[in-house]
């Protein structure tokens, strides 16, 4: 799967391995890894929209506990888990 001709795989191999070495069970703030990921992959062209929902799946998949505290265009993203 890509997203704007970019490699998906990449960016959940990122995930997994930062869910894998956290020390901590805290919910992992999707706007946090949102800049993180801009920070280790600058040239990617992603919405945040899409990056967020691409983060998301893959700290679901790789079994991180998710904080989905990033805002939409249609208002405030919220799970109570």
């Amino acid at each position: 799967m890509c997203i704007n001709s970019q490699p998906v795989p990449r960016l959940r191999a990122a995930i997994r391995n930062y869910v894998l070495n956290r020390s901590d069970s805290h919910p992992i703030s999707i706007a946090d890894m949102t800049r993180r990921i801009r920070y280790i992959m600058p040239e990617t062209t992603w919405t945040d929209e899409e990056l967020s929902e691409l983060i998301a799946q893959a700290l679901i998949e790789a079994g991180g506990n998710v904080a989905f505290d990033t805002r939409a265009k249609q208002g405030i993203l919220t799970a109570k888990g």
